[in-house]
Formats: C-alpha cells, structure tokens, sequence
C-alpha cells in the first residue's frame, strides 16, 4: 500500500513539474469575420477570439492570402476585398513558453445584383449576391415592385441560397422557375419567415426574383447567392407534394 501510495505520488509530481516547466498545452486560435460573405468593395473586419492555455498570448500573425498585408496586431486592420473570389485569412496566436496555434477561415466575395437595379434584366450568370433595392446594407424603401432574371447559359439549373430575410409585414419575395412571373413558383416568402435561410432549386436554366413591398413599412430586407447546379439536382424543400419524372 505505501509503496503504491508513494509511486502514485511521485507520477503527480512529475506531472506538475512538467507542467511548470513545459506548459499545460496549445493555446488555441479563434477569431470572429465580419461580414464573412459579402458583395465586392465591402469592408471585412476580423476580431480575436483566441485563448491561452498557459496565459499570456503574446504574438499574433494574421495573414490575408495576398489581400492585404499580414499583421502582427492583435486586431488588425479591416480589410476591403474588391474582387469576387474565396479568400483564406489565418491568425497564427503564440504563447510566452513558445506553443501556438493557428485557425483559417473564408471570405467569400460576390458580384452584387441590387433588384431595384436590375429591375427587369435577364443575367446570365452563375454567380453573385442578390439584394434588395437597399442594397447589402441599406434599407428598402415603401412602394418597391422589382423582378430580376438569371439564367445559366446551359443545360444547369439555376439554385438560390438565401442568407437573410428581414421582411416588414405585407412585403413578399417570389421564387419563379423561368423568365418571368408566369412560371412555376417555388418559393415565396414574408415576414414570417424572418431569420430563415432557405435553398431553392428551379427545374429550369433561368430563375426569376420578385420583391414587392408596400407602403406600411420598411426593414433590411434579403439577400441570396445564385449558383448553378447539374440538370438533375434537386432541393425538396422547393418542391414539397409535387411528383419529379427524372431519370
């Protein structure tokens, strides 16, 4: 017994020694992107989140994938990226015993398509952000009535990925498969559905985009990624009861 007693001693020992001398372990990296997907010529901000596991952190490398020069802040400075693509950021965080830890994460950066702008165009394009008539980061005003196009220039369905609804009461957005209104509607949405971040897929080569708000009230309004997808790709949540021939 007293020798088990004293081998287990002497190991906790060893343990906390070791730990006095080499450190508990990595501290580990984390930081926060804001906006993390957003259209060309907006300004990205990145904050560090990172923890130490044997306090303090004393360096810090941010590195920008060509966008901007690194920095060695704790915070760096905020970024503008002004051509569309996916960028990787990393933030390289060391500790005083020398252990560090690194976490990347993407900006994804996307031509924008304002629906007031281009109310009533036909796009062909397989890629970008769709927003309402204010914009990325404006409100839409009362009154607004606005339909956009795209469409893949090939056999590709058209896919719409929302990433935000904030909606007024009585105000709708309307999902069409093809170049108009008259087309099989996938989706519509309103107030109630605020929060919520929906993909649609039309079985057509063109989607078409209504926004219509009326004259009680205003809010951010939305915004969605086009993409195309192959001709025999399917999103159920667009198509609920209805019966698909495809082989």
């Amino acid at each position: 017994m007293f020798n088990t007693l004293l081998r287990n001693s002497l190991i906790l020992s060893g343990l906390i020694l070791s730990n006095l001398l080499f450190g508990g372990g990595n501290p580990t990296a984390d930081f926060t992107v804001t906006p993390s997907t957003a259209p060309t010529g907006t300004t990205v901000c990145f904050t560090d989140q990172s923890t130490a596991n044997d306090p303090p952190l004393t360096a810090w490398l941010w590195e920008f994938d060509g966008q901007a020069p690194n920095s060695t802040a704790q915070n760096p400075p905020c970024v503008t990226y002004n051509t569309p693509g996916t960028y990787q950021v990393c933030l390289t965080v060391t500790e005083d015993d020398g252990d560090d830890n690194q976490d990347c994460q993407t900006v994804t950066i996307y031509d924008e398509y304002n629906i007031g702008n281009e109310n009533g165009n036909t796009i062909t394009s397989c890629s970008g952000m769709v927003t309402d008539p204010g914009g990325f980061s404006g409100d839409y005003g009362n009154g607004q009535n606005n339909t956009v196009t795209f469409c893949s220039g090939s056999t590709d369905f058209m896919q719409f990925q929302m990433q935000m609804i904030d909606l007024a009461a009585g105000d709708q957005i309307n999902i069409y498969e093809g170049t108009g209104t008259g087309g099989n509607q996938i989706g519509s949405y309103t107030s109630a559905n605020n929060g919520q971040t929906p993909a649609l897929v039309g079985l057509d080569n063109c989607i078409t985009i209504e926004f219509i708000s009326d004259g009680a009230g205003t809010a951010q309004g939305f915004m969605g990624v086009i993409s195309c997808v192959p001709d025999n790709y399917y999103v159920i949540s667009g198509y609920d009861g209805q019966v698909i021939t495809d082989c």
